[in-house]
């Protein structure tokens, strides 16, 4: 009798552990923001998702069959198109794994983009909203900022390939920095003297004028432009390149280069025609 009496307390105890256990699973939610613009760029930071979202259909195709279940996360968003930047994980400063989803269509794209809110990806529609860019910031610091940029063909989800900036600059643009401090910029058609010695260090100064550090993509007027900052030495700039891209056949190519001053220029130029 003693023996039956103790299996029933194990029989109870062990129901009892089997109903405790099935309510201490977590559920994760989908954390969203997004900040509009008037180019319907919107860099989403974190706050509850968007009620036309559903956790569940926000997960990657590939992400169904596997036993992690955790959804990628929305960092930016253009909800009315459907349109969604999700990461698939955060590693040290990054967000990595990153998808597009247009009508629940999805991309992979390559690159990374900073974790800090204030760095936030962009998305932004053109060309009659059949295209969208995603510029993502990759690196900021004193003296740097570099974006990646992404061109997506919306109705096939297919991306556009484009004349990448830097190497452009490397075939099209020359320069020196002469033993007088004068910086001198070919841009192919015209000559540009900057009267460096003026505000700088002649030490300071490099023996060509620097590009690369600066890379800033964007959307303006439905238009591809990338800026390219220049500089003469660590803490001396001349202004920036301005690249204008158009559509030629199935890819963007630079159109028209022009260099440009920032509004707190000091140094004294001279420009001549070739």
């Amino acid at each position: 009798m003693v023996c039956k009496h103790k299996s029933k307390k194990i029989i109870i105890f062990s129901l009892f552990l089997i109903l405790v256990s099935g309510c201490t699973k977590a559920d994760t939610n989908i954390k969203e923001a997004a900040r509009e613009s008037n180019t319907k760029t919107i860099e989403a930071a974190s706050s509850e998702p968007e009620e036309d979202i559903n956790p569940s259909d926000t997960l990657l195709p590939e992400q169904e069959d596997t036993n992690n279940t955790e959804p990628f996360n929305i960092i930016a968003s253009i909800p009315e198109e459907n349109l969604h930047l999700y990461y698939g994980k955060e590693e040290d400063v990054y967000f990595d794994d990153i998808y597009l989803s247009f009508q629940n269509k999805y991309l992979a794209l390559s690159g990374k983009n900073l974790s800090n809110p204030a760095f936030a990806p962009s998305l932004t529609l053109f060309e009659a909203d059949s295209n969208v860019a995603v510029v993502l910031i990759e690196e900021e610091g004193t003296g740097f900022f570099i974006t990646n940029l992404h061109v997506i063909k919306l109705d096939d989800m297919l991306e556009i390939p484009y004349e990448e900036a830097i190497g452009y600059l490397d075939r099209n643009i020359s320069s020196v920095i002469r033993d007088d401090g004068i910086a001198v910029l070919d841009l192919g058609d015209k000559v540009i003297e900057f009267h460096v010695a003026e505000i700088e260090t002649l030490s300071n100064l490099f023996d060509l004028i620097g590009y690369g550090g600066n890379i800033a993509y964007y959307i303006n007027e439905d238009k591809i432009y990338c800026d390219i900052a220049l500089q003469v030495s660590p803490a001396c700039y001349l202004g920036y390149i301005q690249l204008e891209y158009c559509l030629e056949g199935d890819s963007y190519h630079v159109d028209d280069m022009r260099f440009c001053t920032y509004s707190d220029n000091q140094i004294k130029y001279i420009e001549k025609n070739k």
